[in-house]
């Protein structure tokens, strides 16, 4: 089993390979997944940046101000 590990602030990797039964493998294009998904279902339409994400109390200390800080300059961005 292969684990890519990424904090809240950090760019996660925009393609992996997942390993298959027979000694085959995928390439999986994040970039292409998250595009195609928060295009096609709107995404940046529905978000609220004044609620904190469910199970906030669950994220360590340095990444809960990292995610209010990333939902502050969110959301200034959305009303500039």
């Amino acid at each position: 089993m292969v684990f890519h590990l990424f904090g809240v602030d950090d760019l996660f990797p925009n393609k992996v390979t997942i390993p298959l039964a027979q000694n085959d493998s995928l390439l999986f294009d994040f970039e292409d997944a998250y595009r195609q998904t928060f295009i096609g279902m709107r995404c940046g339409h529905h978000i609220d940046y004044e609620e904190l994400p469910p199970l906030f109390d669950t994220y360590s200390p340095r990444d809960q101000a990292r995610i209010k800080a990333v939902m502050e300059r969110a959301k200034n961005e959305k009303t500039s």
